[in-house]
């Protein structure tokens, strides 16, 4: 999806499937100031709490991924590396 606009958005988390209102602006000026495209950041976008518990405890993708979230075929697309990577994630380790 690519924006244009400033109204609202509903964003999805690729690995959870669960879903947040944002606004068009936030992720456009998010991904300018990530040097990627803003419809990347939008595919890959991975929610707060999955990042979380992925990144910083360690648990399993599979054990986090939602029943509608094809993680093989993600994962085949881009790897977790490159993923947390786009979405900015700093441990907090």
């Amino acid at each position: 999806m690519s924006i244009t606009e400033n109204d609202s958005i509903t964003v999805t988390c690729c690995l959870t499937g669960k879903t947040r209102p944002s606004s068009r602006k936030f992720f456009k000026n998010k991904a300018a100031r990530l040097g990627i495209d803003d419809s990347t950041l939008l595919r890959y976008y991975v929610c707060r709490e999955a990042l979380i518990q992925a990144v910083d405890h360690g648990r399993d993708l599979e054990k986090l991924a939602g029943k509608s979230v094809d993680l093989q075929q993600l994962l085949s697309e881009k790897s977790w590396d490159e993923i947390v990577k786009i979405n900015n994630y700093r441990t907090r380790r």
